[in-house]
């Protein structure tokens, strides 16, 4: 037989032991539940109205599946934590009433056991969320009294059945006095005579239900996603074109002007390289995408206005501006082009160019066109040792036809005699129309006396 001999100092090094396990598996599951649960609601909340398109649509198809892994992913974490610490434990502070009643008092969130939809117990940190104390005065109320009217229907199945959701309720409460309260809310079963006075079985089916005070995260949520809209509204109605690319040359956002500049539907360019809008080859650009984007030199020379040829859905081409500039996030580089169309402007300067440079009744070069003309041929003859003669052609008695036959068949004789020339002389050569009844002409490569008497027989 064997006799067991109490000691008393071996027996309280047991007991401290197991406080102290006790204590920090206590400390293990409160820095759980606040440290990692909290921020990971956040996560699966922000990535949810991303998904949910609350921010507006997400058009990279890319982005859109990246959001769907972070919220699938997050609510699989979800899943796990709320099960370790919803379920697993409060069959741990089953085990102790002292334990049970410290967290239940000291909880920060809402901590409430209700029962066919009546509160039976609620922790402090509840009735201050609800705005009534003392706690009690809230023990026989009705949960549902302080759910808002918009949410009610949520709960109408009864409290009972939220235990089977895997992850938390958004609700609004209202308070008493006045004021709404946003709220994320888990349900789990509730059985624990152990926590209750002897005898008293009322509690024994009842739910436990724990609420998060969200309403600071909401309002910060709903001024990004205030934000991004008055941002993105901006951009919509902007008439510039507007087109955001990575650092690869991938188009990231096109605004609607964009779109049209280049007669794209809402959407299409979305995932597509630059290059698909862009002719020819734009060595600045893609040195810009292919080398350091920051280097000074490649920053101020993107930001100088370029005029280049872009291309339209159909293949055609249209004259753009274009101005660059760098958005550095996350150590990645995103390009933002500034673009509008300038084909009308191009056809006014054009036009302009041509009433300085043409005598609007023969279409040939005016003087002043001759000119510069006369420059260029100096310059060529000279680089290429090459020679050329310039003869001078007037129509006699002309002014005699303007007298007697009028002014209108005197220009339809210049623009016939301005035709004439045209086909007299050879593609290389050079007419204009100096005024009245002068012209010139420019003949390249002919030298000396006999050739130029030969080209001027050829036109009379």
């Amino acid at each position: 037989m064997i006799t067991y001999l109490p000691n008393p100092a071996k027996e309280a090094d047991l007991e401290a032991r197991l406080a102290a396990a006790n204590q920090a598996n206590r400390i293990l599951l409160e820095t759980l539940s606040h440290d990692l649960r909290t921020p990971l609601n956040s996560i699966i909340g922000f990535a949810d109205m991303m998904e949910q398109g609350i921010f507006g649509p997400v058009e990279n198809k890319r982005y859109r599946n990246y959001i769907s892994d972070i919220c699938g992913s997050g609510r699989q974490m979800l899943e796990i934590l709320n099960d370790v610490l919803e379920r697993q434990r409060f069959e741990q502070i089953e085990k102790s009433v002292e334990d049970f009643r410290h967290m239940f008092e000291l909880a920060p969130d809402l901590i409430g056991i209700c029962r066919d939809g009546q509160i039976l117990r609620i922790n402090p940190a509840g009735a201050n969320l609800l705005g009534t104390w003392p706690a009690d005065a809230l023990i026989g109320r009705a949960f549902a009294d302080f759910v808002h009217a918009d949410f009610k229907m949520l709960i109408s199945d009864g409290l009972e059945k939220l235990t089977d959701r895997t992850t938390r309720l958004p609700l609004k409460l209202c308070r008493p006095g006045g004021g709404e309260v946003d709220v994320e809310l888990a349900a789990i079963p509730y059985d624990h005579p152990d926590t209750s006075e002897p005898g008293d079985d009322s509690e024994a089916g009842a739910v436990m239900l724990i609420a998060r005070d969200v309403t600071e995260r909401n309002r910060a949520i709903s001024r990004v996603a205030a934000s991004e809209d008055h941002v993105r509204n901006i951009m919509n109605t902007v008439v510039e074109g507007i087109i955001t690319i990575e650092d690869d040359g991938t188009i990231e956002t096109v605004n609607p002007a964009a779109e049209k500049i280049f007669d794209y539907e809402p959407g299409e360019l979305i995932g597509n390289n630059i290059e698909l809008l862009i002719a020819g080859e734009q060595p600045l650009i893609e040195t810009a995408l292919a080398g350091d984007p920051t280097a000074p030199e490649v920053s101020t020379a993107l930001a100088k206005p370029r005029e280049l040829m872009g291309i339209r859905k159909d293949g055609s081409t249209v004259s753009i501006e274009l101005t660059m500039s760098q958005l550095k996030r996350h150590g990645n580089v995103t390009f933002i082009c500034a673009l509008h169309d300038i084909t009308e402007r191009k056809m006014v300067e054009a036009r302009l160019v041509e009433l300085a440079t043409r005598d609007p009744l023969t279409n040939l070069p005016n003087r002043v066109a001759f000119k510069e003309l006369v420059s260029q041929t100096i310059e060529i003859a000279r680089r290429k040792s090459n020679s050329f003669t310039i003869l001078f052609v007037d129509l006699d008695n002309f002014r005699h036809i303007n007298d007697t036959r009028g002014h209108l068949i005197g220009d339809e004789v210049i623009r016939m005699t301005g035709q004439r020339l045209r086909h007299c002389l050879r593609d290389c050569d050079t007419i204009a129309h100096q005024g009245g009844d002068e012209f010139l002409v420019i003949l390249d490569g002919v030298a000396g006396d006999e050739e130029a008497q030969a080209a001027a027989h050829i036109i009379m």
